[in-house]
């Protein structure tokens, strides 16, 4: 059983870790002067989209948040996976 449990927390290592790289690859390629329709920023925002969006519903309730320059949910979605990350 602990054998289990521990493929089970690299296998979630590894995904966070993936995920992470997948957001600054996002960050990284919106600084960048590029199309729009450019293939790895279209799969990079297709991995993290699902991630963000959450907290960019929840945070769009409040009205403080609603239009900020920068994109908070995202700042808030890549501290919540390291933090998942340390805690693992």
């Amino acid at each position: 059983m602990a054998t289990v449990f521990a493929v089970f927390l690299g296998l979630l290592r590894t995904f966070l870790y993936l995920l992470d790289l997948a957001m600054l690859l996002r960050a990284v390629l919106s600084w960048l002067p590029i199309d729009e329709d450019n293939p790895l920023l279209h799969i990079a925002c297709m991995l993290t989209e699902p991630f963000i969006y959450p907290v960019r519903a929840l945070l769009h309730r409040f009205e403080l948040f609603r239009n900020l320059p920068i994109d908070i949910a995202f700042l808030i979605t890549s501290v919540l996976i390291l933090i998942a990350s340390a805690l693992i």
